[in-house]
C-alpha cells in the first residue's frame, strides 16, 4: 500500500511512498532524502524559489537590525517577513499548500538549503534532475501498486 504526500504541480501527478512509513498517527515519516524531494516537488517555479529568498533573507535582515540596535520588538516581525513572500508564492505562484504548516522545523532547513542553492547557482531550472529520478521512481514504483483515485 502506498500514501500521498504531495503532488508534482507542473504535471499533476502525486508523489505516492510507502505506507511503511506511516505511523499511527496518521502522519507519513520521511526520510531527509525523501522530505527534499517533496520539498522540491513543491517549489517547482522558479518565481516561487526567488520569493522564499527574498523571504528567508528579510528575515535575517530583521533579526540583525533588532540584534544591532536593540530593538527586540522587531522579533516580533520575523515569521511575518520570513513567511509572507513565500506563501504568496505557494498561493499565486504555485497554487499548492505550505509544507510548513506540516513540517514547520523541516521546511526551514529546506528553506535555507534552497536560498543557497539559488544564490550560489546550485539551483537554475524550475525542476532539478535530482527531483525527477527521485520522484518518478516514487511515482512510477508505486503507481503500479496502488488503488485508483477517488
Amino acid at each position: 500500500h502506498f500514501v500521498r504526500v504531495g503532488r508534482l504541480n507542473s504535471r499533476g501527478r502525486s508523489i505516492w511512498m510507502s505506507d511503511h512509513n506511516v505511523e499511527t498517527t496518521g502522519e507519513v515519516s520521511l526520510t531527509n532524502a525523501q522530505f527534499w524531494s517533496l520539498y522540491l516537488a513543491e517549489h517547482q517555479q522558479l518565481a516561487n524559489c526567488w520569493l522564499h529568498v527574498l523571504g528567508t533573507i528579510a528575515s535575517w535582515l530583521v533579526i540583525a537590525v533588532a540584534i544591532v540596535w536593540q530593538w527586540w520588538w522587531l522579533l516580533i516581525l520575523v515569521p511575518l517577513v520570513g513567511y509572507g513572500p513565500a506563501w504568496l508564492g505557494h498561493l499565486f505562484v504555485e497554487g499548492n499548500r505550505p509544507l510548513s504548516i506540516r513540517y514547520p522545523v523541516r521546511s526551514l532547513m529546506a528553506d535555507y538549503r534552497l536560498t543557497w542553492q539559488m544564490l550560489t547557482g546550485g539551483r537554475r531550472g524550475g525542476v532539478t534532475s535530482e527531483l525527477r529520478v527521485n520522484a518518478d521512481d516514487d511515482v512510477q514504483s508505486s503507481n503500479a501498486n496502488r488503488e485508483p483515485d477517488a
